[in-house]
């Protein structure tokens, strides 16, 4: 071959390979730019979702002080309080916060890596019916207990660290409600509203970047947002199973249908099932005011027996479900695909992360200063 030839050659070749070596450079970069933009205006989003409802809260809170007292008291405030300014104020900012951050649609397919010398499959994610509800459905409520074991001990220290009762300050306002009201906010409007926030929304707009970060960011929000350590943990567990439920089917139903029925049990039936219990006896140590009350309300006490069974059955049940599960786990890479070294970094080490974080951990501080 002539050296003519060969300059040709060498030429062609570089035409082919360097500005293709040069492309994947220049999107890598571009692709960590982009989830950085993205991810910090996840993080504005949550910040103003965070502040915005604060900010209502209090006006509303002034307001009603000063113009209608006669209702300060009634049962229904504390859920005006938390409902109103989260849906119609903190709500349309969320999502105006988003708005620029590109959705990414439904992905009903996942890559199974192959043996060694093997091809790697491409399978289609499982079907979601009845079945399938039922496991995420015990998954999540013994999650729930499970999580409400630690935020209670987590609690129980920091008591004894500041010399405070939270439990007392915690209250709820359940027991003040009409069992009717409980179910509709509960069961109806809370699981659509969160699960339309922090699956549907926040998961649409960060699952281009994989499953596994749209779970992450999804349930470590819905942990968050309830800001305190109480709810802190159960609220993460749950938020992992319906976020998966979420990213496996892409449909909202099912998430909601899961977080109604954990919502249930533990707003509905379990106090129910508790509501002939006298705990102030209980908690006195007083053994024959203890048999004294069980023979007065013997059925009472069973059903109560019989709740804490089930609250242990489902933990128990929970962890046997994740652990024959986990490594069967449908998920998508995503179609943009970030080097594993700058993940956390991408995702977290960004201005709106940051603001985030420092917001929640203020709105935590808040929540634990003495009533």
């Amino acid at each position: 071959m002539s050296e003519e030839n060969i300059n040709i050659t060498q030429n062609n070749e570089q035409k082919r390979v360097t500005p293709l070596a040069i492309d994947f450079v220049l999107l890598d970069k571009e692709n960590t730019m982009q989830a950085r933009r993205d991810f910090s205006a996840v993080g504005i989003a949550l910040a103003l979702l965070a502040l915005v409802r604060l900010a209502a809260q209090t006006v509303m809170m002034g307001v009603i002080y000063l113009f209608f007292p006669a209702v300060v008291d009634a049962w229904w405030m504390n859920w005006l309080l938390s409902i109103v300014p989260l849906y119609v104020f903190a709500l349309p900012v969320f999502m105006l916060a988003l708005h620029k951050v590109r959705t990414a649609p439904h992905a009903d397919t996942y890559l199974v890596k192959g043996r060694l010398g093997e091809e790697d499959t491409l399978l289609s994610k499982p079907r979601f019916g009845v079945k399938e509800l039922l496991l995420f459905a015990v998954a999540s409520m013994g999650v729930m207990y499970i999580g409400s074991y630690i935020g209670e001990t987590v609690m129980t220290i920091l008591s004894a660290i500041m010399g405070y009762d939270y439990s007392s300050a915690l209250g709820t306002m359940v027991d003040a409600t009409p069992q009717w009201f409980t179910l509709i906010m509960t069961c109806i409007i809370a699981p659509f509203g969160e699960e339309l926030i922090f699956r549907k929304l926040l998961i649409d707009k960060t699952r281009r970047y994989g499953d596994v970060v749209a779970i992450v960011v999804s349930a470590l929000s819905f942990g968050l947002f309830h800001m305190n350590f109480y709810q802190f943990f159960y609220a993460v567990l749950i938020g992992f199973i319906v976020a998966y439920a979420y990213t496996l089917t892409g449909k909202l139903r099912w998430s909601i249908a899961i977080h109604s029925f954990v919502n249930f049990i533990g707003s509905i039936v379990i106090p129910a099932m508790a509501s002939k219990v006298d705990f102030e006896v209980i908690n006195s140590g007083d053994v024959n005011a203890i048999l004294e009350s069980i023979m007065a309300a013997p059925v009472g006490y069973l059903l109560y027996a019989f709740a804490l069974l089930l609250t242990y059955a489902a933990s128990i049940a929970a962890v046997v479900i994740i652990i024959l599960n986990f490594k069967r786990l449908a998920l998508s890479k995503g179609r943009v695909q970030l080097v594993s070294a700058k993940l956390s970094s991408v995702t977290v080490n960004n201005g709106g992360m940051i603001f985030a974080i420092i917001v929640m951990a203020l709105m935590f501080a808040l929540n634990l200063l003495p009533a």
